[in-house]
């Protein structure tokens, strides 16, 4: 299995949105490869880091939908139709 997600993880490209699956990859390396997984982790995680990944997923992270509005008018909302079921069937 670890093969096979290596070659769809090899085939990634040098873009950005790349960085958190290869950083994901490396970690799930070191941690279930016996010995670390050697070169082929090292060079996802440094590849990762050429890329930015941190600032990427704070950025990622500080848009919509992980904070503003839509998040604050999804639970409106959802406090909303419990209280409405609530009303209508107790």
């Amino acid at each position: 299995m670890f093969q096979a997600i290596d070659k769809a993880v090899q085939l990634l490209g040098a873009e950005q949105p790349h960085g958190p699956l290869l950083l994901s990859w490396a970690v799930i390396r070191q941690l279930f490869i016996e010995g670390g997984g050697g070169q082929l982790t090292k060079k996802y995680g440094n590849q990762a880091l050429q890329l930015n990944v941190f600032d990427f997923i704070l950025d990622m992270l500080s848009q919509e939908p992980f904070c503003g509005k839509s998040v604050r008018k999804l639970w409106s909302y959802l406090i909303y139709i419990f209280l409405i079921c609530k009303i209508t069937f107790w």
